[in-house]
Order: structure tokens, then C-alpha cells, then sequence
């Protein structure tokens, strides 16, 4: 995977893009379910600088343990999350969501736990 400095100016746009309609996602469904960033960073186990950072689209893309936990937090499952951030998502964002949606879909909750578990001691 390039370095952040080696990455094209069309391939930060879309990640820049990705962030946002995730992080719009999860500020809906928070906001929707009536809860603050506190309280979802209660339900989820995450600190509520990283809720603020993921909301605000300043995180890199979140892995799979963030996405899992912010939606258990949300009472939604990954996939739902995910399909919202697609909805929102400008331009090409949407395309690294539909990714991710399609990943999702795919693998059952097993799966996830592993990859999340596999991140954590990658240290991402």
C-alpha cells in the first residue's frame, strides 16, 4: 500500500470522501437514536476523541473492531452502517464504501472478530 506522500491527489480525494460519509453516518445514527458522543463512546468501548475524530471524517478509515463497536453502540449492524456512510458519501467515497459493504456482507460475525482481533495486534 503507497505511503500517504505517494498516494495520488484522486486517491486522498476519495479517502477524504470515504471518511466523510462514514463519519456522517454515525453522527445520523447517533443524533437519530438521541445520543450524544459521550454516551455512544460509552456503548461502543471507544474514547469520545476517537467518536469525535471518526464523526468529523479526521480518523483514517476506521477497521473493522472500530466499525463493529460503533455499531454495536448504534444497535445497528456493520453492513447498515456501512450502506448509510454510501448514501452519504461525496463522490467517490462511495466506492471504497460500496467495498467495504460488499466485504461485510460477506463475512460473518466470526470473521470480523478475527480481523479485529488481527488489527489489534498489527497495532492498527
Amino acid at each position: 500500500m503507497p505511503s500517504r506522500r505517494d498516494r495520488s491527489p484522486e486517491d486522498a480525494a476519495e479517502d477524504s470522501a470515504y471518511r466523510a460519509g462514514i463519519g456522517k453516518a454515525i453522527q445520523r445514527l447517533r443524533l437519530d437514536a438521541g445520543r450524544t458522543r459521550e454516551s455512544l463512546a460509552h456503548r461502543s468501548g471507544l474514547s469520545e476523541n476517537t467518536v469525535t475524530q471518526i464523526e468529523e471524517g479526521l480518523m483514517e478509515e476506521p477497521g473493522w473492531q472500530t466499525l463493529r463497536d460503533l455499531a454495536r453502540g448504534l444497535d445497528v449492524e456493520v453492513p447498515e452502517l456501512i450502506q448509510r456512510g454510501i448514501e452519504l458519501a461525496p463522490g467517490e467515497g462511495g466506492d471504497l464504501l460500496r467495498q467495504r459493504e460488499s466485504e461485510a456482507r460477506d463475512i460473518d460475525i466470526e470473521e470480523v472478530r478475527a480481523r479485529a482481533e488481527a488489527e489489534e495486534r498489527e497495532g492498527g
